[in-house]
């Protein structure tokens, strides 16, 4: 079966294999499997294969081609040699827990880089951001659960000026004053400031401008209350919002963001002063528009 694939979909298959069973084997299965390997891509490739068969990957030829990387528990070591793949657009080091600010000065010349996962790396301080502030391509950027991420820290984030998806979930000493950098990134689509809990309403109107934002996170901001929704309520693109465990907000709320005529996904788990009145106001707000037949996900 695999004689009738094309070279670059059997080359994508190869993704989901081995490292090293790509690089060593497939020579011995046919010449057409060798040439393919020049079709492969997307690379995963676990810290268990050690740094000495990376340095041995990274000096082949077929590398050059790869556009996607993942990988598995590795650290700053690592990442010496995965800066030398200037083709990279996507850099999976999400749990990576030993990477600090210094390995990522080693990606930061990653210049067609577009999307970058460092979700878990806690090690990772501002001044690691200030490294991938240099990824001018950047379209989206996922920094869950990074800890000591400060406001200082999306101040280099601002300068990312392509940027259209951002996680900040987790990132729990960010506040108010974050918000007014990150209110700079105008082409954003989707933002998480699920579990920022320092968050309040003031935050929310320093983003209030953000008229791309499709999606829009909140859960667990606690210290979110109906003025907040009034901020929220000038994001006339959003089509998603999540105020799970945002137990301050009201039916008033909910008054406020029925005006939000893109809305098709409305979150409100153990939001625990909703009440019936308030999902009125939202099925009212949407029954006024005739431009959508939509389906509100709310979820109780």
């Amino acid at each position: 079966m695999s004689d009738s694939l094309p070279d670059d979909i059997m080359g994508k298959i190869f993704g989901f294999l081995g490292t090293m069973d790509v690089m060593d084997r497939c020579n011995l299965v046919s010449k057409r499997w060798c040439c393919v390997k020049a079709q492969w891509t997307i690379l995963k490739y676990n810290e268990c294969n050690g740094l000495q068969n990376l340095k041995k990957i990274m000096n082949r030829t077929i590398i050059k081609n790869m556009v996607c990387l993942q990988l598995i528990k590795g650290d700053d070591t690592y990442l010496q040699y995965v800066g030398s793949l200037k083709q990279l657009k996507t850099l999976n080091l999400a749990w990576c827990c030993e990477i600090t600010d210094q390995g990522l000065e080693h990606i930061s010349s990653l210049q067609q880089l577009k999307s970058l996962s460092l979700a878990g790396c806690e090690k990772i301080t501002d001044r690691g951001l200030e490294h991938i502030s240099f990824l001018k391509q950047l379209k989206s950027l996922n920094i869950t659960y990074c800890y000591k991420i400060t406001n200082q820290g999306l101040v280099h984030i601002s300068s990312l000026q392509q940027l259209k998806s951002l996680n900040l979930t987790c990132c729990r000493n960010i506040t108010d004053q974050g918000l007014v950098y990150i209110g700079s990134l105008q082409q954003l689509k989707y933002i998480d400031l699920g579990g920022c809990v320092k968050i309040t309403d003031q935050g929310l109107e320093y983003i209030s401008s953000m008229q791309q934002l499709k999606s829009l996170s909140l859960t667990y901001c606690d210290k979110i209350t109906n003025q907040g929704l009034v901020h929220v309520s000038s994001l006339k693109q959003l089509e998603s919002l999540n105020l799970s465990n945002c137990v301050r907000i009201t039916d008033q709320g909910l008054e406020y963001i029925s005006s939000l005529k893109q809305l098709h996904t409305l979150e409100l788990v153990r939001c625990v002063r909703i009440t019936d009145q308030g999902l009125v106001y939202i099925g009212i707000g949407l029954c006024n528009n005739s431009n959508i037949s939509t389906l509100i996900g709310v979820i109780k």
